[in-house]
């Protein structure tokens, strides 16, 4: 488990061309704003409340709760009451931590 200032997030299972990771996103805290430039996102929201950003849009999140962010595309995660559990897929040809491009950040990692 990889502790971050939003929460923790594990790799579950890495395989060609993927990666499954498991995350909590804490009550009240967020992820960087942020894009990548090699790899696609699915977000399944599997336990708890929170939001999601994808461009211009904010949305709502719950138990069930499918979102898909392409590449290129801002994007951020945000906990709700009692946080939010997701299991997060990465698709792409290059999936690696590197690939992020902050755009803003609370914890001052832009």
């Amino acid at each position: 488990m990889e502790k971050r200032p939003w929460g923790w997030f594990r790799v579950i299972e890495e395989g060609k061309g993927y990666v499954v990771k498991e995350l909590f996103v804490e009550e009240g805290k967020r992820t960087s704003l942020q894009l990548h430039r090699h790899r696609d996102e699915v977000w399944v929201v599997v336990e708890g409340r929170g939001y999601a950003r994808v461009g211009d849009e904010r949305f709502s999140l719950i138990p069930g709760s499918v979102v898909k962010v392409r590449r290129g595309t801002p994007h951020r995660l945000e906990g709700g009451s009692g946080g939010m559990r997701i299991v997060e897929v990465w698709l792409g040809e290059v999936l690696d931590e590197n690939d992020i491009v902050r755009l803003e950040d609370d914890y001052g990692r832009v």
